[in-house]
């Protein structure tokens, strides 16, 4: 994303931001990385410049318009695993969850949930997308089509699913368009959507936001996710 894009989505959605990507190493071993929890825009472009985010093709990035508490922690993604972990830094193998959109009574469903199961609910501030990263843990990613909660992007090892459309702007997907201005009802309210706009950015034609579509990154690509590049900062 170009600096003016990142600072206008973070304008229109200011309840903190997130980044990730697929990285593999010296010996080809692929892992999945996050950072979250930037609260202001300059860290987040600090950030997205260290980890040189201009030139790792393909990447997610979220800004969030919150429906709970405004802390880092909630920030998007999340790790879906079953030990339920909430870093603000994260490189493993574990898929990785971002949301844009609202699981309604999701409180009550959670409660549901882990009175089934006979287990503690994990310590830490809660929100409808972390419950569906811990409740997708069980179910496997294709429960997200089945929700009714907006739309998705699902990282995983080896490809980036799309739930939900996306609109394509000169090579980055977005999943609303709140990004470019604010949008507002009859009433005079302002009706961006919530926890967006996702963005994810890639390189060529061959991810489509459309619904279940996905992008898969070959270990050519993989091998030259952090080549420079002549790209407008960030």
């Amino acid at each position: 994303m170009k600096l003016q894009e990142i600072k206008k989505a973070f304008e229109m959605n200011n309840d903190g931001a997130g980044f990730a990507w697929i990285s593999q190493d010296e010996n080809k071993n692929k892992r999945l990385n996050y950072r979250k929890g930037f609260m202001n825009v300059d860290d987040l472009i600090e950030a997205y410049k260290a980890n040189n985010m201009k030139s790792i093709r393909p990447h997610v990035v979220h800004f969030r318009n919150a429906t709970s508490a405004v802390v880092p922690e909630l920030t998007h993604p999340y790790a879906v695993n079953s030990q339920m972990e909430n870093e603000l830094e994260y490189t493993g193998i574990s898929p990785l969850l971002f949301h844009n959109g609202v699981f309604h009574n999701w409180k009550e469903r959670m409660l549901d949930f882990f009175i089934s199961r006979g287990v503690e609910i994990p310590p830490g501030q809660f929100s409808d997308t972390r419950f569906i990263a811990i409740m997708i843990a069980t179910l496997g990613r294709n429960g997200l089509s089945l929700l009714n909660a907006g739309k998705f992007v699902y990282v995983s090892i080896n490809k980036i699913d799309l739930i939900g459309d996306f609109i394509n702007d000169h090579g980055i997907l977005y999943s609303n368009l709140s990004y470019k201005g604010s949008y507002y009802d009859k009433g005079g309210r302002r009706s961006n959507e919530p926890s967006g706009p996702l963005s994810v950015n890639y390189n060529g034609t061959r991810l489509r936001g459309t619904d279940n579509s996905s992008y898969e990154p070959d270990d050519d690509e993989l091998d030259n996710l952090f080549h420079d590049s002549d790209s407008e900062e960030p």
